[in-house]
């Protein structure tokens, strides 16, 4: 047996027809995700996306279709949007689940939906039946059935919608419409039930929609894109956007318009939306279990014990993960992950391998591109990202709101573009911005810190201008929503996690954005030059270096010794109030604030050649391969009396530092810096003391002025060498 990866738009005429042959031989494959269709338009958007091709005898006997995400953990195509996953084959094959997995370079493979009798089945598993509705005897049969089984339900809905044909005007149902106008119109009634529900919007992820939009325009007659929208009086009530086989119309996601909820316009719909398919096509009931009619088949889910599930619609127990080794349990992550470097082409199974952590040879604005779903940037500092941000989606005078604990160069780009920093009060749990505390009407946009990786509360920002500061958080997720994603703009770091020296990504989530800030750049960039580019790439190596060896003391006394730190008064850069006042006379404007932005970076804004380039790469694919020594290190910093309250509601996320809350701060970065671990990242004291004149002071100080005199952050890479100092501190 012979096993090749590929992606999906590699593969050729022959092979998407013997797939779609095996599909529709099986009964348990008659579904669109399972579809080649399906697979090919996800990995369009989805660069993770894989398919492994399974021959026997020269002949081809199953098709894999599956996401490779970092630590080799793989997933089904559009994993957490899907009802049927799994491996479609040919009834004879004989198929190793092992070498499968092994072949395609996972280490474990995640599935909550897998279709009845796969091979892929882990020893430990549970079966769930799939509810459909069963048109296969028709229209008249099913009403028959409902009558039976639903009757006082049925009854009110028919009643209903005489109703509101009475009230409001007549009914037209309009079953596969292309028109992608109600399609936006559905989507946007979707958004606002994930708002009122507590629920991710999936449609604030730019990829899905695009996903959703492609498959409308895909129609063949083995498979397509399905709207069907009820309206009422000319307006629509209610819709839905499902896919299709030949004989099976998946349900996918349904909405209506909240204005008509007293009329049940969703089951006005179902009902409409089932007749129309009466000529024998199957519906699976896209309630799963809510007065199903039917069994369309069994659903398995395999999942590491522990973790919980993706949730929504489709949940379907829990089980073990198949692994490479065997069915033992294994951890996984559970945010959206960079793509995993791939062996593709028309390889034979023996020479692929395990992919490496992280991403090897992929941009690092692919790479966030991949997290996010955005239009992504890359940039010589995330300053100066953050810096286009704000001239792109605020106007000079805006009032801006934003957390008193944060970089100084922060409160100078928010200068530098002409707006007035409104400075917030922060929780005493984690020292972001507290919503509960701000009268958000009196300020034009929102800028979150994210501080030291803690979440900022950013769904209580929705409706204003945000602008996401991602540089601590690149790896924090909100409800398994990557953070960057909640914005208009959000801008990331390369020398935090990734510890690439200098270097940032912007990620924008509309193209016409992209094009126009990607324009300001280079009026913005400065030349840059091969001899700077080999010193920094080789002062970051130094420093890496430094750090694994436990050199961390000796490399800030050179540092010292050679004055390359700036100039500092306590932990804030001299303010120099008189030339900031002149500087600020000129904004929007940022060459006049370069004296202030640079600070420690004085190359923010030089243009990149391919050797940083390259180095920044390599980086970022390192950050996988450190994230479970990062998560070990808060699991054990957490346990400390001193640990910010924050903290203990993030232990899953790989924090870019732990803060501490302790007395004797000064103390401790000595001691720590005897025993190999620095210490950096301090805001004190918080903007409105540190900068007067130039911000709208908190109303409420107090808690920004504890954090900001008391907070110690500890890389928790290296908690082992912190803990035996960190212990013997007393909590503030």
């Amino acid at each position: 047996m012979r096993i090749t990866l590929v992606q999906p738009r590699d593969l050729g005429q022959p092979e998407v027809t013997r797939w779609r042959a095996l599909q529709e031989a099986d009964a348990a494959f008659d579904n669109p995700f399972l579809s080649p269709e399906f697979t090919i338009t996800v990995g369009e958007l989805r660069e993770q996306t894989r398919v492994a091709v399974v021959e026997d005898g020269g002949e081809l006997v199953g098709f894999f279709p599956f996401e490779r995400h970092p630590l080799g953990i793989g997933k089904p195509v559009a994993a957490g949007l899907t009802d049927a996953q799994g491996l479609v084959h040919a009834k004879d094959a004989e198929i190793d689940p092992q070498a499968l997995i092994r072949a395609c370079g996972l280490s474990v493979f995640e599935f909550d939906h897998l279709v009845a009798g796969q091979p892929l089945l882990a020893e430990r598993h549970t079966l769930y039946p799939s509810p459909i509705i069963d048109l296969s005897d028709g229209w008249a049969a099913y009403t028959e059935f409902l009558k039976a089984n639903s009757g006082k339900t049925y009854k009110s809905t028919l009643a209903k919608s005489r109703k509101l044909q009475r009230d409001v005007g007549p009914l037209r149902h309009d079953y596969a419409t292309t028109d992608p106008e109600p399609l936006r119109a559905l989507l946007g009634w979707k958004t606002d039930q994930y708002r009122r529900t507590g629920r991710t919007d999936r449609f604030a992820i730019r990829w899905i929609v695009e996903l959703v939009e492609r498959l409308l325009a895909t129609q063949t007659e083995s498979f397509a894109g399905v709207l069907d929208m009820v309206h009422v009086d000319g307006a629509p009530v209610a819709g839905h956007f499902g896919l299709r086989t030949r004989t099976t119309l998946v349900g996918w996601f349904p909405a209506y318009d909240t204005a008509y909820a007293k009329f049940s316009p969703g089951l006005i719909h179902h009902l409409a939306m089932a007749e129309a398919g009466r000529l024998g096509r199957r519906h699976p009931d896209d309630r799963h279990g809510q007065g199903r009619q039917g069994v369309q088949g069994e659903a398995q889910d395999g999942r590491a014990p522990g973790r919980r599930g993706t949730g929504g619609q489709g949940q379907r127990g829990r089980g073990r993960p198949l692994d490479a080794q065997g069915p033992r349990a294994q951890g996984a992550w559970r945010g959206h992950g960079q793509p995993v470097a791939a062996q593709d082409g028309r390889q034979g199974a023996e020479d692929l391998r395990p992919a490496p952590h992280g991403v090897v040879g992929v941009s690092p604005e692919r790479a966030f591109a991949a997290r996010t779903g955005c239009h992504c940037l890359l940039l010589p500092s995330n300053r100066l990202g953050l810096y286009l941000a704000l001239r792109h989606f605020c106007s000079p005078g805006q009032r801006l709101l934003m957390s008193p604990i944060s970089a100084d160069e922060i409160l100078f780009l928010v200068l530098a573009a002409g707006l007035r920093p409104v400075i917030a009060p922060v929780s005493r749990r984690t020292g972001n911005i507290d919503p509960s505390l701000v009268d958000l009407s009196t300020v034009d946009a929102v800028l979150t810190t994210n501080l030291y990786g803690l979440p900022d509360d950013v769904e209580a920002f929705a409706g204003k201008v945000l602008i996401e500061d991602v540089a601590h958080a690149m790896e924090t997720t909100v409800a398994g929503r990557p953070l960057g994603t909640f914005g208009q703009a959000a801008v990331f770091s390369l020398s935090k996690h990734p510890g690439a020296g200098s270097g940032g990504v912007l990620a924008l989530q509309d193209a016409a954005a992209a094009k126009a800030v990607k324009q300001d750049l280079e009026r913005l960039l400065r030349p840059g030059a091969l001899r700077a580019e080999l010193l920094s790439v080789a002062t970051s190596m130094a420093r890496q270096v430094a750090l694994r060896l436990d050199l961390v003391r000796p490399a800030l006394a050179l540092a010292r010794l050679l004055g390359m730190e700036e100039e500092r008064e306590g932990y804030r850069i001299k303010l120099r109030a008189a030339e900031l006042a002149a500087a600020t006379a000129q904004a929007p404007s940022l060459p006049p604030f370069d004296p202030w932005v640079r600070a420690d970076l004085h190359s923010y804004r030089t243009a990149k050649g391919p050797l940083a380039r390259w180095y920044q790469s390599r980086r970022v694919a390192k950050v996988e391969g450190e994230r479970p020594r990062r998560l070990q290190g808060v699991r054990s910093l957490a346990a400390l009396p001193s640990v910010a309250e924050g903290v203990l509601d993030q232990l899953d996320q790989p924090l870019f530092r732990v803060p501490l809350l302790v007395k004797e701060r000064d103390r401790a970065i000595a001691a720590l810096e005897r025993r190999g671990v620095a210490t950096g990242y301090l805001y004190d004291p918080p903007y409105d003391d540190y900068a007067p004149s130039f911000t709208q002071p908190s109303p409420s100080p107090s808690a920004a002025r504890w954090w900001a005199g008391h907070v110690l952050p500890v890389d928790p890479v290296y908690a082992h060498r912190a803990l035996p100092v960190l212990k013997e501190l007393t909590p503030a």
